[in-house]
């Protein structure tokens, strides 16, 4: 306990202190869920979207699970690989050197 002044200006400060820190964590650990919890609903949305399309135009099993699958595996390929536009040091490079990049890019595939 404290026993004068200073000390229990001490305690006063270090319990403030302490429920702010925590106030602080509380609030972050909120948002990240309300953030976890919108991009799990516009998944479910688009989820349905796909679903209710598939289900109106009669679209064949076979060509579901195809398209699926590829849809899954795209997604995975998308998070994977950054495209120019995702890099802003990019926007530095003159444009000789850009038209170079992209050959480089984009060569292997065409």
């Amino acid at each position: 306990f404290p026993t004068n002044n200073m000390e229990r200006a001490y305690a006063v400060l270090s319990i403030f202190f302490g429920l702010v820190i925590f106030s602080s964590f509380i609030s972050k650990m909120t948002s990240a869920l309300n953030h976890f919890e919108t991009v799990q609903n516009t998944q479910r949305e688009q989820s349905y979207v796909f679903a209710r399309y598939v289900c109106d135009h009669r679209i064949s099993l076979h060509l579901v699970k195809r398209m699926v699958t590829f849809l899954r595996s795209n997604k995975v390929r998308q998070k994977e690989m950054l495209h120019e536009q995702d890099v802003a040091a990019m926007r530095l490079l003159p444009e000789n050197l850009l038209v170079r990049l992209r050959v480089e890019v984009q060569g292997p595939s065409i």
